[in-house]
């Protein structure tokens, strides 16, 4: 009887010990797994998020994001945090069900526009083609996340092309540091910086 006790509060005690967290490389390999069972070819992740707020359902999901689909579909891979079960979803930004992910959309702004200003935030510096295509990719996970879809391409005299945010064709915006909180958390466009255009 003892052992058959000792056994129990074993089981429980094992039971009750949480897994151990998630790194980065392991989400991806996750994610991974489950796009070769689904029989699915997205690539490489382009952006691996990590859990940041406990979702209406009491669960942390990490977010790993790969290139738009032919028709400029989302594609992202769902990981949960403690049991580490995964979901692959595809679609239009609005149907995705962000609601499985715990991190919900940054309150940025909730106007349709920013107010207008004399600031742009410059990202990056590239080829007319890539930085297009991380335009379109941002501007899809900027709707999915809560912010304005304000990514462009800003061709500078010399003929280089700039990956930069908030520009609308006619003037910039005022300078919002929810939008560098946006910036620093979803991409890897750390070094991102605020430009004046009025000072230029």
């Amino acid at each position: 009887m003892r052992w058959i006790c000792l056994a129990c509060i074993c089981l429980l005690a094992s039971c009750d010990d949480p897994r151990e967290p998630l790194a980065k490389g392991q989400v991806m390999s996750i994610a991974d797994m489950k796009l070769e069972l689904k029989k699915l070819d997205w690539g490489n992740p382009r952006e691996v998020v990590e859990p940041l707020d406990i979702n209406k359902d009491g669960r942390l999901f990490w977010t790993v994001h790969y290139d738009l689909g032919p028709k400029n579909e989302i594609r992202v891979v769902f990981v949960n945090a403690h049991t580490h079960w995964a979901q692959a979803q595809e679609g239009p930004a609005r149907e995705v069900a962000t609601e499985l992910v715990q991190n919900k959309p940054l309150t940025v702004v909730e106007q349709s526009r920013y107010t207008p200003g004399p600031y742009i935030v410059i990202l990056s510096k590239d080829t007319f083609e890539v930085v297009s295509a991380e335009v379109n990719r941002l501007n899809a996970l900027a709707k999915e996340t809560g912010l304005l879809p304000m990514f462009s391409v800003r061709t500078l005299p010399n003929g280089e092309f700039q990956l930069v945010y908030g520009w609308d064709n006619e003037q910039g915006i005022k300078k919002i540091d929810k939008v560098g909180d946006w910036i620093e958390v979803r991409t890897t466009y750390k070094n991102y910086v605020w430009l004046n255009l009025i000072g230029e």
